[in-house]
């Protein structure tokens, strides 16, 4: 018999009773009375073909003598359909019971004929049989099909990892190449620091700041507000006023200012800044390209 434990209470097997006699229909409803069946009638062959369009069932039982279209004729043009080709079929009939009408029944696709009137106990485990075959298929359906989406849920977190990684390999690939190609420009500084309400905080300086100021690049990490700190005390405050523009109204500056070298000396640089406002709230971040210009401030003296 069908174990209650292996299929879901609502999801009951289907069968479908096909018989021109109400009566006979409620006594194999009555017989077949099981939570998890669900007798599903037909007084006709045309109905069952009908219901067959509507449901999925594990079993047909077939009534033989039916007026117009009688159960041979109905089960041939079931099998017609090649949903239903392997539907399995059980013939009933208190008629025909002779040898070529049986043989009929099979050739035309039963699996099994019951002459009425019938053993409850025998037609009961028929059923079950039956409906057990289905109730494995179908589970074998879905873990199949189970097996499938965690199959495709699989490859796409394979794809979308790839993905990451080419991106990441690609932004990696980026941030070689551009500090690559900043760390070449001569007497140049390329810069990036974050403008919070009270300080500056370098997260990227190129390496050419150590050969033209003398300072580790780890100092412009570390130190607080370490740009400003080493700007000419004459110059400080304008450099103030143009990092807090730019940081405030979002703005692209630029001006000349001087910087004070680790070893004392003093050279000038023309700085542009771009501002780009960052998703956190109150931070915004500069990109700034120092450019040292102390040779070209030389010749603007000596002309003056």
């Amino acid at each position: 018999m069908i174990n209650g434990d292996r299929i879901p209470q609502s999801d009951k097997v289907k069968i479908l009773s096909v018989d021109d006699h109400p009566a006979n229909l409620l006594a194999l409803e009555a017989v077949l009375s099981n939570p998890l069946y669900k007798i599903v009638g037909a007084a006709s062959g045309r109905e069952a073909l009908k219901a067959l369009m509507r449901d999925e069932f594990a079993l047909i039982l077939l009534d033989v003598q039916m007026p117009e279209m009688d159960g041979f004729e109905t089960a041939t043009r079931i099998r017609q359909d090649s949903r239903f080709r392997h539907l399995p079929i059980i013939f009933i009939t208190a008629v025909y019971s002779e040898t070529q009408f049986v043989m009929k029944g099979y050739e035309t696709g039963a699996v099994d004929y019951i002459i009425k009137p019938f053993e409850p106990a025998i037609l009961k485990s028929k059923v079950s049989v039956f409906a057990d075959l289905y109730c494995y298929r179908r589970e074998l359906l879905r873990r199949a099909e189970a097996l499938h989406f965690a199959e495709l849920e699989r490859a796409r977190q394979a794809e979308l990892l790839r993905r990451e990684q080419e991106e990441r390999q690609r932004a990696e690939e980026s941030k070689r190449y551009f500090e690559d190609l900043v760390n070449r420009l001569d007497h140049s500084i390329v810069w990036e620091a974050e403008i919070t309400r009270s300080s500056i905080l370098f997260r990227f300086v190129s390496r050419r700041s150590e050969m033209l100021l003398g300072y580790p690049q780890q100092q412009w990490f570390e130190e607080e507000d370490f740009l400003l700190k080493h700007t000419h005390p004459e110059d400080r405050e304008k450099f103030r006023g143009l990092l807090n523009k730019s940081h405030s109204q979002g703005t692209d500056e630029r001006c000349e200012h001087r910087m004070v070298a680790k070893d004392g000396r003093v050279y000038w640089f023309h700085t542009g800044i771009q501002a780009e406002k960052a998703t956190l709230e109150g931070l915004v971040v500069l990109r700034g390209l120092s450019v040292e210009i102390s040779d070209l401030m030389a010749v603007r003296t000596s002309a003056a």
